[in-house]
This record gives C-alpha cells, structure tokens and sequence, in this order.
C-alpha cells in the first residue's frame, strides 16, 4: 500500500510555507514509488494542547529553520468604527464637465476681449466724427452699431458661461466645480488617473462635512485611508442616503464602477478603547474566520479568533481582544496552522 501524499494545505497558506514544513519535516520524509510496503516514517508529535485548546509546540531550532518571529505588539487607541458602503466613480462625465466649462470660459474671455476692441473702435470714430474727420455719420452708426452686437455677443457667452457653472455645482458641488474652473492640483490628479473619486454614503445622521479617518477596502483586502473631499450634491442613488467626496489612491483594482466597503470611525460612548495594531502579516483566513498565532510560552502556539472590521491606515488591523503582553506570531504563522491541521499519518493496513 503507498503511503498517502501530504494533505492540502488550508486556505491562504502559501507554497513558501509548503515547502518550509518539507524542508523541516513538517510532513511524511520521503515518497518512495518502489516501497510500497514501507511502514511510514515517524513523526515527532509537535500538536499538543495549550492553555485548555490545541494549538503547537516546537524547539528553538524548528522556529528558526520555519522563521517563526513572534513580539508583544505594542498597546495602541482607536475609536469604534463601523461599516460603510460606496463605489468608485466613473470619471468620464466629471472630465467632459471640465472641458465644457473650459470651452464656456475661453468662450466668454474671447467675446470679452471682441467687446473691449469694437468699444475702442465706436470710441475712436465719434471722435473723429465729431472733430470733423474723414468719419462720416454712416461711419460712426457703423461702429456703434458693432459695439452694440459685440456687448449682446458677450452678455450671452458670459451668461452660459455662468449657467453652465451653476449646473456643473448642482451636479458635483462646488468644491469639484472650483477643481475644475482653477485646473487646481487635485483636478490634474484626478485628470491623470492618480487617484480616484469615491461617493460614500456614510451611516447615521449625515455630518456636514465629511469625516476624517475614513479607510476603503481594496480588492485585494488591504485597506487604504481616504481623503475627504466634500459633500456630494445629490443622494446617492444606489444607496439612497447622504454621500460625500473622498480620494483614493488609483491602484489595486480600484476601477470605476467598483463597489467598495468602507470604515467609519464613530463617536461612541467611552471614547477611545485600547488594543493594539496587528500587522498583517499575522493574520490567517481560515474556515470563514480571521486568525492570529499567539505563543503564551516559549515555543508553545496557540490560535486566537480576531475581527477584521478595524483596519489600520498604515496596514494591519486594531484589535482589542487580545490579552496583554503576549507575543503575537507575526511571520510564519501560515506554517503554524499547516502543522496544527496536519493529519497524523497512520498506519500502512494489510
């Protein structure tokens, strides 16, 4: 009988900790094709119990040949936050908006400048007419009769101009609409495709201006803060609430259209709580869970549950369940759980 090749690893475990538990003996020593009868090779027990739940136990030289690193995190404050919704926005109206607003401006300046030189021109020939020149009245009626059209022509320009502007605000607020008329920095970033523009409809009673410490999941789970912008000028019409203007930076996947999850942080009861910034090179996905390694004694691990729903704006996640001073396992933690859920090998049966 051939002995049974190693178990799948578990979820979000990668083949660099794959091939660490080979390297360490992690799992059966040899395959061998020809000795099907062999009995299977030992394997040290390093699964045991640990504070009342299984958990493992390694030597020093195991921890350093798998590179476990484990160090008390230090204590750290956050406000509660809570769970918002928003999407990316497609840029392309926004943009037009610009370029229709720049066009009604440079509209506006040339029928200006017309007005200012058919003024000069009225100007000058009721001079001359009126010193006896060479400007006949017919001339003079002529002039004016070109000033005239020329103010008409700019009134009108500077008109839709302004109306223009009044619908682009109505449309984007006027914070966007000042963006787009001084061609200001933030506009460039946006026009560029550095960064995107999120609507969010943020929980509770709307704020008047939006909130500082806002973070946006990406696609690929890292969270990244948001910059306030202002408040949208319309209700949301996928989410139906009050919105508001953030920035984000234009990477990972963040794609007009997108639909992203949001962290609010809120102003509840107590005030700020204790916890610390777990990194997320300690976290583990597993079974529908979100996981850290802790080692309450030397060379003892033991699996902890923790919740995602803080993330940290320089990476990693606030919790507050853990217990103090105990180091938490923040690389190799994958090689951790492929040890711990690792099936004993049995027995070869005749």
């Amino acid at each position: 009988m051939k002995l049974p090749l190693p178990p799948p690893l578990p979820r979000r475990l990668s083949y660099v900790a794959a091939g660490l538990l080979l390297a360490l003996g992690f799992g059966p020593s040899r395959l061998d094709a020809d000795a099907d009868d062999a009995p299977p090779a030992p394997q040290p027990v390093r699964v045991t119990e640990v504070e009342g739940q299984k958990g493992v136990k390694l030597t020093p030289e195991e921890m350093k040949r798998a590179a476990i690193e484990s160090k008390v995190l230090p204590p750290a404050t956050r406000l509660p936050s809570q769970r918002a919704y928003g999407v990316v926005l497609d840029l392309a109206p926004f943009l037009d908006a610009a370029a229709q607003l720049t066009a009604g401006q440079a509209q506006a300046e040339s029928t200006a400048a017309a007005l200012t030189a058919a003024r000069a021109e009225q100007e000058r020939a009721r001079r001359l007419h009126d010193a006896g020149e060479n400007v006949s009245t017919r001339d003079l009626q002529v002039a004016e009769a070109a000033w005239q059209q020329a103010a008409a022509t700019a009134r009108a320009a500077r008109a839709m101009n302004q109306a223009r502007r009044a619908t682009i605000e109505q449309t984007w607020g006027p914070v966007l609409a000042g963006w787009m008329v001084r061609s200001s920095p933030e506009f460039t970033c946006l026009a560029k495709g550095e960064e995107r523009l999120v609507r969010i409809v943020l929980p509770g009673a709307p704020p008047v201006t939006p909130l500082e410490g806002v973070s946006v999941e990406r696609p690929d789970g890292h969270w990244v803060p948001a910059t306030p912008v202002s408040p949208a000028a319309r209700v949301d019409p996928q989410f139906q609430g009050a919105a508001y203007y953030y920035l984000v930076p234009a990477d990972a996947g963040m794609a007009p259209g997108l639909n992203v999850t949001v962290s609010v942080p809120t102003r509840a009861a107590g005030g700020a709580r204790p916890g610390v910034i777990v990194p997320a090179s300690a976290v583990l996905w597993w079974q529908g869970q979100t996981w850290v390694y802790l080692e309450p004694k030397s060379g003892l691990f033991a699996r902890h549950a923790i919740a995602t729903d803080q993330p940290d704006e320089q990476g990693g996640y606030f919790v507050s369940s853990l217990p103090a001073a105990v180091p938490v396992v923040i690389a190799g933690a994958d090689v951790l759980l492929s040890e711990e859920t690792r099936p004993a090998v049995a027995p070869n049966a005749d």
